[in-house]
């Protein structure tokens, strides 16, 4: 980013806190300059440097733990829990295990070996990667 005007082309659309008090600034961008960011990593603001990186949107319910809707738009009668997947709240869960929902289906409808011990809300969850990836697949940076 070499000139005044670029940053003038981009917008921050929100914030996401971080750990150890950072914040991440999500932006908006014309396609040719987020081209531009993603190739550099970092950029230079009022004498700081930042990264860059790309920030995907894929949303989860959080009443089926479920990726591409919402809680208020859920079809499902039941809550499951982001913890350990059972019918129940998040918010009263006693299991000590880990068990991701989400894989758990995967692998006994779709025959697949997915990992299921970590949460439903784990930026690594096979199943959360491949909706990523499905996302990034359907975007043009042109």
């Amino acid at each position: 980013m070499e000139t005044d005007t670029d940053t003038d082309k981009f917008k921050v659309s929100f914030k996401l806190r971080g750990k150890e008090g950072r914040n991440h600034f999500v932006i908006s961008a014309p396609p040719q300059l987020i081209q531009e960011l993603i190739t550099l990593r970092k950029i230079s603001l009022n004498w700081q440097k930042h990264n860059i990186r790309e920030h995907f949107d894929i949303k989860r319910c959080f009443k089926c733990q479920d990726f591409g809707h919402i809680q208020t738009n859920c079809k499902r009668k039941n809550v499951y829990c982001v913890y350990c997947g059972n019918s129940h709240p998040s918010s009263t869960c006693r299991n000590n295990r880990a068990q991701c929902l989400n894989c758990s289906e995967a692998n006994r409808n779709r025959r697949v070996k997915y990992d299921i011990n970590h949460f439903a809300s784990d930026n690594k969850c096979p199943v959360y990667q491949q909706m990523v990836q499905r996302y990034k697949d359907s975007l043009t940076y042109e």
